[in-house]
């Protein structure tokens, strides 16, 4: 019986129609994804004179959205790793659809940050499963491409958002005290590529590496030698590739945790480590130049320099972490890694908010800080490693 390494059967049966599929039903749900998060931001604008929103208010649903994702990000990460991607891709988006589409009904300001902490709680899931899932049907040298093509989406979304507001308000009243207004039509539209993603992502199957991963070769089997149909004709099937048994990859015991597979570590070193590398050196020597620029747009170069490059290569990281995390614990490192960072952009709203007024050097400064420090930590990723093989 040949055993053959899922990565090498992936290889084998190439970019095919199954992750074409994959592919558009991530993208379109990424789409989707930002489109909640995004959305819910322009809406509580629109809604300020509708439910009463005041600056106040406002700071209560940035707070609300914050914590409702940093509370349910580790909870998905582990769910994910125990029912599986796809499947708790569908419940979250159903779930993330439904509460959404009940928030544009909402009478008042209270009922509609109860009902946005909840969706908040639920895109979460959607998000973080979504990298994951089109990773696994993906082959090792395409794997970053698609993971930062399926993020162009996210532009795609920031176009949408603001562009459903222009659309025309129908002069209809819902009943006695909820009228048609522009913030509830948006949130409503917002909701079509979530569901084309849903009908996409629910045709295709569960991820064949998180069904190794519980033990479930029977599955994970079945799973690809759908896609080989699929990809390559009916009559070709993995048994007539010679292929008998699906094993995942696994390190040598020998072997220290921190070392990973050459063929990760040589995407790493000339493609997105380098990157790393120069995106952080921008961010770092912009941020050191605001210290002495003089001049308008000097001061906006510096500035765009100096938030940029690391707002780029957020996904970047993900696709780095989802390389080199084992497939059992992938979508936990994932929910924390994302978890850290919403973490991160809650204690930054508090800080600029509290410094920014009072001393503008430091609020300046203190973000140049950790850019060294993450560029420093980017340097010590190793350059090299023992060749790795299967137990």
């Amino acid at each position: 019986m040949v055993e053959e390494d899922i990565d090498v059967v992936l290889q084998k049966l190439g970019f095919g129609r199954m992750q074409f599929i994959i592919f558009f039903g991530c993208a379109i749900q990424q789409w989707y994804v930002s489109n909640e998060q995004f959305g819910s931001g322009i809406a509580g604008v629109a809604a300020g004179c509708d439910l009463n929103i005041d600056d106040e208010r406002s700071s209560w649903m940035i707070a609300s959205i914050f914590t409702s994702q940093i509370l349910s990000s580790n909870v998905w990460g582990f769910l994910s790793d125990e029912i599986g991607r796809r499947k708790q891709m569908l419940i979250a988006a159903a779930m993330t659809m439904i509460l959404s589409s009940i928030s544009a009904l909402m009478p008042n300001f209270w009922l509609f940050l109860a009902n946005r902490f909840l969706v908040g709680c639920f895109v979460t899931g959607l998000a973080q499963a979504v990298l994951t899932y089109v990773s696994e049907f993906t082959q090792i040298s395409l794997r970053p491409r698609i993971i930062i093509f399926v993020c162009y989406f996210i532009g795609l979304s920031m176009i949408y958002v603001p562009a459903m507001l222009l659309l025309p308000q129908p002069a209809v009243r819902i009943s006695r005290y909820i009228s048609m207004s522009s913030w509830r039509l948006l949130l409503w539209m917002n909701l079509f590529p979530g569901l084309i993603a849903f009908v996409l992502i629910y045709s295709m199957p569960e991820s064949p590496k998180y069904y190794l991963s519980v033990d479930k070769h029977d599955e994970a089997y079945a799973v690809l030698n759908w896609c080989c149909r699929l990809n390559k004709g009916k009559d070709v099937t993995l048994q007539s590739l010679g292929i008998d048994r699906i094993a995942l990859p696994r390190l040598r015991r020998s072997t220290m945790p921190i070392r990973i597979t050459s063929r990760y570590l040589l995407l790493m070193r000339f493609h997105r480590k380098t990157i790393l590398i120069l995106f952080s050196s921008v961010s770092v020597i912009a941020g050191l130049l605001l210290n002495v620029a003089r001049g308008y747009y000097v001061l906006l170069i510096c500035y765009v320099l100096l938030c940029v490059p690391p707002l780029c290569t957020l996904h970047m990281v993900l696709s780095v972490i989802i390389d080199v995390i084992p497939t059992r614990l992938r979508s936990k490192a994932v929910a924390f890694s994302m978890m850290i960072g919403r973490v991160g952009t809650l204690m930054a709203t508090l800080y600029v908010g509290y410094t920014f007024t009072n001393n503008c050097f430091i609020t300046f400064n203190a973000y140049v800080i950790i850019m060294i420090v993450s560029l420093i930590l980017i340097l010590l990723l190793p350059k090299d490693t023992d060749d790795i093989g299967t137990d």
